[in-house]
């Protein structure tokens, strides 16, 4: 009996113990700010939000930004809430970061781009495919491909140029990057490497900016005389295919905030203390088979259904 009773009472000290809640054990506070945009837009914030909240661990507090936002409000929110991390969200999440002039650790995403200013106080993971897998595609698509050329906003993707560079090396093709901050001085740029590109080895690399691809001026040329040369183009943004750019690549809407959660994990364990964006690797492709039969590529069944999204639509 008394066997007995000294092992009931340890048994019940165990339970107690492991019934109590741990010692030193805190949540970390992320606040979250993004902007407001109608649907289906407004649904990719959700669903990285939505994965965010899922992390054990993790205290979420949301802001939603109107386009008349005031800095101020924002910044006084954001120190109310003792956030140990903040994630901002959208263009307009990422435009605000400097004037918040937060000490803390700073995530962003679900943007296309960030200034060189903006690169150097955050972390985060762009909607802009990597370089990387473009190359890898236009490899598998086009293999004799040895050049691509591409005229981009150093303002606004030095950052996406110098991690380009350094992936076509590996994919063995050379960048020929061409500098220009508006589409009036990005017209003749297009004009100049379109002459002096060659069939089976050059490539054109159409980025998703406004101040250097014109949906209503620059595509249509490029687009036109790719056609006539039979010149291999392809682009950052998924809506250029339908138009006749070969191929694309877009993102994994399911897959956008469990990357995201992955980098505020290694920054709130201080497991990462790098800055900067990354461009984004969680991505389908889109292709367009009739530009592919234009130039004469010879895509495999085994591979056509390796595609994500096909163009025309059947």
């Amino acid at each position: 009996m008394k066997l007995f009773l000294q092992r009931f009472f340890l048994f019940a000290a165990v339970v107690c113990c492991l019934c109590l809640p741990s010692v030193g054990y805190s949540r970390v506070r992320i606040a979250v700010i993004y902007p407001q945009v109608d649907q289906p837009y407004a649904k990719v914030f959700e669903q990285i939000i939505a994965d965010i909240r899922l992390q054990k661990g993790f205290e979420v507090q949301t802001y939603t930004l109107s386009d008349n936002y005031d800095p101020g409000t924002v910044s006084q929110w954001i120190r109310k809430q003792n956030a140990q991390t903040l994630v901002a969200l959208g263009q307009r999440g990422v435009d605000i970061v400097e004037s918040l002039n937060m000490d803390i650790p700073i995530i962003v995403g679900a943007v296309l781009y960030a200034s060189v200013s903006q690169n150097n106080l955050v972390s985060g993971i762009s909607l802009t495919p990597d370089p990387d897998l473009l190359f890898k595609h236009l490899k598998q698509l086009a293999p004799g491909i040895k050049r691509v050329h591409v005229v981009y906003n150093p303002d606004r993707y030095q950052w996406l140029i110098d991690y380009a560079k350094k992936a076509a090396s590996r994919r063995g093709v050379t960048i020929v990057a061409r500098e220009a901050r508006d589409l009036p001085s990005a017209a003749p740029m297009y004009r100049e490497l379109l002459a002096d590109s060659q069939q089976d080895n050059d490539a054109v690399w159409l980025l998703q900016d406004s101040t250097t691809v014109g949906n209503s001026s620059i595509l249509p040329l490029v687009l036109k005389e790719a056609w006539e040369k039979k010149l291999v183009v392809f682009s950052s943004n998924p809506s250029h295919v339908r138009r006749g750019v070969l191929f694309s690549l877009y993102a994994d809407q399911d897959a956008i905030g469990r990357s995201i959660t992955q980098l505020l994990l290694h920054q709130t364990s201080g497991t990462s203390k790098s800055k900067g964006l990354l461009p984004l690797s969680d991505v389908r492709i889109a292709v367009n088979l009739r530009t592919a039969g234009h130039i004469k590529l010879d895509i495999p069944f085994e591979q056509r259904r390796q595609f994500d999204t096909v163009y025309p639509k059947r």
